[in-house]
């Protein structure tokens, strides 16, 4: 009966283990995989709290066996029952089955499993492929979808490529679809040739970025000394430094391209169109911090091919991005040369702009600039008939050139441009059937009503210059400012306007005539504006832009008349008729500050009380100041305070921007609405800032502009000068620290350098302002050695804080040495004493040194006369020397005047 009970209890048992372990449940939902993790929720029902605490656990299995498990937070339940794990150390692209297990009495059980595969490498923004090499660089394209990171320079030290074997397509299904994070490194020194003449030609020939992301496509990258060369394309190009084409789809932010060339030679004879620029040929998508600097786009054009030329960008075209230009400035040479051959009636386009070739189809272009000087040299019509006809005559063929565009293709805006370079148009032959030749200093052709603001040709000595040895009169419309043909109107207001320099010549005339003579083949557009601005008023407002406490101007002064002396000219502002602030015109730009939020001044231009111009300003009505500022060798931060009783400014709108000499760096948004921080700035460098903010729905109102600047390193003097030897270089610096720069002085070292090549680095014993002397020994003889100090600085690690002296120390081509050999400790044991004999070997080959001796030292003391060297076989001698003692034997010679150590030996005297 016992038996038979204990049985039955042990069923029951059974059956509420198992109760028990049917009533726990726990589900896996995803949360997150990257290329190495999965990331999971588990939710555990359990009434009865029959799970085992702290038995959870999440395993990850491939092919059946277990991979990985690892739980990344520790077992506490949320309000849902919910516990999260992170399995990881996983392969990218690769399928995982995830299975959660738990105790429930003295058993393990599995709750639930389900299939997870990890992203692939570079499928997220946190999973960015590094690229540290060429041949990183060019595995881009193994992985077009992906996501990259510049993690260094990228040097192809003067390699040639093929453009078609990397992003160089003839279409878009290979083109980059990715991102690239440049990080503000370069990719340097690359030469792009074609054979296969891919349609789409630069480093990346197609860029279709992926619109969904957030990220731009192409971000802080910089492209330095890359060059398309020497490449014949017969049809359609689209060519640039940087892209040969980016899609509506794409963003391009904050590129540089630098010291760079692009050399083609296009031919066709169709209506298709080329576009080549200096970092972009043809742009769909946005654009903004679009930079070329010493950038040559070198063109020689054969044929019936219409084609735009940019120096930053050839064509832009999108109808759906009304904002798609921002802060885009070239600077270098466009040359352009060629003929136009006829083999039938169709028309041939040429829009030639410093900045941008042709501007179609978009809303607004704002802060664009060029210094590029233009030249076209020697272009002209060949017929390849053998006699020119009416029908091959004058059909609408059109070379348009602009300082800063081409031709503007219908209604838009463009704000806040310049053009500072010089136009040269020339052709040594007939012009031909060319219709209408248009030479501008800012924007050649529109074809519709353009609205501008702020737009100006400046730059003393710039100049535009169109020779022409036409017979057939095309119509040739040449402006400093504007050039519009056709019914094409210019908005100018007095709060939107363009401004010239007056200063270009047609055919040799110095000045082109304000009235046109029948016949002449020479047009002036807008001369009335001409005169207005420039015939009339010697000194004038060309623009001022206002603040909220401050309002800044910029004065030009024509070259068509002297009426007034410079050095009596001041500009003021003035409240009413009350003076607030004045200066002298010792330069043409400036600022008046401590104003007045929300009130209206004046600026004026005066010859003593005579008023020559004014213009009537408002601040703005928020007012800004600054706070706790920070200055670092890297690192700049300051706090903003707004006056915003309106509350007219957005939350969270707050942003400054940081130019270097015109050219944007980077910005920062404000964190806590108020704090501004920037870092990896350059040491000793002046900056710009503009902040801006959305005020009143306007994105991006400019609230204030100042300059700040990072504080220099520290400069390094010399405690003592630097002892130069054979093959020792000895110094003793000392550090003078700015204030505000931060060094760590315990990690304070020296670096000697040989042909930029670092062949040692030593850390200081004594860590401090005057370090203690460090040597470097064992250098090769008539070298040049270069000398640097390292510390952290601002928390930056391993940074150069100065060079030594003037840098460069070259070691002595002398060297002389003692032959041990020759060496005889004689032991007089009665006496204590030691006598010291040996001889000296010398190395000379050029004969520098004079005036060898050979000297005794002992406790930082000539111990005993020098002897005279005269040759390898002179024996020196040193009686009488006390045992038990170490000396220095030491080598001197007389070189250039200077008596310098060339060798010295320490012996040991003590007696055994």
């Amino acid at each position: 009966m016992k038996k038979i009970t204990a049985f039955l209890l042990s069923i029951v048992a059974i059956f509420a283990l198992v109760a028990c372990g049917s009533s726990v449940k726990a589900s896996i939902s995803l949360v997150n995989t990257t290329s190495e993790t999965i990331i999971i929720d588990v939710k555990v029902t359990d009434k009865g709290n029959a799970l085992v605490s702290g038995s959870l656990v999440a395993k990850a299995f491939l092919d059946g066996s277990q991979k990985s498990e690892q739980k990344t937070y520790d077992e506490v339940e949320d309000k849902d029952n919910t516990y999260r794990f992170k399995v990881g150390g996983l392969t990218y692209d690769t399928t995982y089955v995830v299975k959660i297990y738990g105790t429930v009495g003295d058993e393990q059980v599995e709750f639930d499993s389900k299939s997870f595969t990890t992203k692939a490498e570079g499928a997220t923004k946190d999973d960015s492929i590094s690229v540290s090499t060429p041949e990183e660089f060019l595995d881009i394209q193994d992985s077009p979808s992906s996501y990259f990171v510049l993690k260094n320079d990228i040097d192809f030290e003067g390699r040639t490529i093929k453009a078609e074997d990397f992003f160089g397509t003839s279409s878009s299904s290979s083109a980059f679809k990715g991102n690239l994070d440049g990080g503000g490194f370069s990719i340097k020194n690359l030469n792009l040739t074609s054979s296969s003449k891919p349609q789409y030609l630069g480093l990346f020939g197609y860029v279709n970025g992926d619109s969904s992301r957030e990220e731009e496509t192409i971000k802080d990258l910089v492209i330095d000394n890359v060059n398309i060369l020497n490449t014949t394309y017969y049809g359609t190009v689209h060519a640039g430094i940087l892209a040969g084409r980016v899609s509506n789809t794409s963003t391009i932010s904050n590129v540089k391209v630098i010291n760079s060339r692009i050399q083609l030679k296009t031919e066709g004879n169709s209506q298709t169109s080329s576009n080549i620029g200096g970092a972009i040929g043809h742009l769909e998508g946005k654009a903004q911090d679009v930079v070329t600097s010493n950038v040559d786009v070198n063109v020689h054009h054969v044929g019936l091919n219409s084609i735009n030329i940019g120096g930053a960008i050839g064509y832009v075209y999108h109808s759906s991005n009304p904002k798609v230009l921002e802060r885009i400035s070239s600077d270098g040479n466009i040359n352009f040369n060629g003929y136009i051959t006829s083999t039938q009636a169709k028309a041939t386009i040429i829009n030639i702009g410093g900045a941008i070739g042709n501007f179609n189809i978009h809303k607004q272009a704002m802060e664009i600039g060029s210094n590029v000087d233009i030249n076209v040299n020697d272009f002209k019509y060949i017929s390849r008939e053998t006699e020119i006809t009416d029908n091959y005559k004058r059909i609408n063929d059109s070379i348009r050139v602009g300082g800063l565009i081409g031709e503007v293709s219908s209604n838009y805006q463009i704000s806040k441009g310049f053009y500072s370079g010089s136009i040269y148009v020339n052709s040594s032959d007939d012009f031909g059937r060319i219709e209408e030749v248009i030479v501008s200093g800012l924007i050649a052709r529109a074809n519709d009503t353009i609205d501008v603001s702020n737009l100006s040709r400046i730059g003393t000595g710039k100049t535009i210059t169109v020779n022409t040895q036409s017979t057939n009169q095309p119509m040739i419309l040449v402006s400093d400012v504007d050039a519009f043909a056709g019914d094409a109107k210019i908005i100018s207001s007095d709060e939107s306007k363009v401004y010239g320099a007056s200063n270009y010549k047609v055919n040799g005339i110095a000045q082109a005539p304000s009235t046109i003579t029948p016949g002449d083949g020479i047009a002036v557009l807008n001369s009335e504006f001409l005169t207005e601005v420039s015939a009339n008023k010697n000194v004038y407002i060309n623009h001022a832009l206002a603040y909220s406490h401050k309002v800044a101007f910029e004065v030009r002064v024509s070259d068509v008349k002297s009426e007034y002396n410079l050095a009596n000219i001041e500009v003021a502002v003035y409240d009413g008729n009350t003076k607030v602030q004045g200066v002298k015109l010792d330069q043409f730009t400036g600022s008046f500050s401590g104003l007045s939020i929300d009130k209206e001044y004046t600026i004026r231009v005066l010859n003593g009380t005579d008023i020559v111009d004014e213009l009537k300003i408002n601040t703005l009505s928020v007012g800004i100041s600054y706070a706790n500022e920070t200055r670092g060798f890297s690192k700049l931060g300051f706090d903003i305070t707004l006056a915003d009783a309106n509350t007219l400014v957005k939350e969270n709108t707050l942003e400054a921007s940081i130019y270097q000499n015109g050219v944007f760096v980077k910005s920062s948004k404000a964190t806590d609405n108020k704090t501004i921080n920037y870092d990896a700035l350059t040491a000793g460098t002046n900056y710009n800032v503009i902040v801006t903010a959305t005020v009143n729905e306007v994105e991006k109102v400019a609230l204030d502009s100042f300059e700040i600047s990072t504080q220099d390193l520290v400069s390094v003097n010399l405690a003592a000068p630097v002892t130069i030897g054979a093959t020792k270089i000895t110094f003793k610096p000392s550090l003078v620290e700015n204030a505000e720069t931060k060094i760590n002085y315990q990690t304070l070292k020296a670096a000697i350098y040989q042909n930029n090549t670092l062949i040692e680095a030593k850390e200081f014993t004594n860590n401090t302002a005057t370090p203690q002397e460090v040597s470097f020994d064992g250098l090769s003889i008539n070298t040049v050695y270069r000398l640097v100090l390292r510390a952290t600085v601002d928390g930056v690690a391993d940074v150069i804080i100065g060079v030594v002296g003037d840098g460069s120390y070259q070691t002595l081509g002398i060297t002389a040495s003692i032959n041990e050999g020759s060496i005889n400790i004689q032991n007089a044991a009665t006496a204590n004493t030691v006598d010291l004999t040996f001889t000296v070997g010398l190395v000379d080959p050029s004969g520098d040194a004079t005036g060898v001796k050979v000297e005794l030292w002992y406790n930082g003391k000539i111990g005993k006369t020098p002897v005279d060297y005269v040759d390898d076989t002179t024996v020196i001698e040193f009686t009488n020397l006390k045992s038990k003692a170490v000396v220095t034997i030491r080598i001197t010679a007389v070189i250039n005047g200077v008596t310098v150590v060339i060798g010295e030996q320490a012996v040991s005297l003590s007696i055994k």
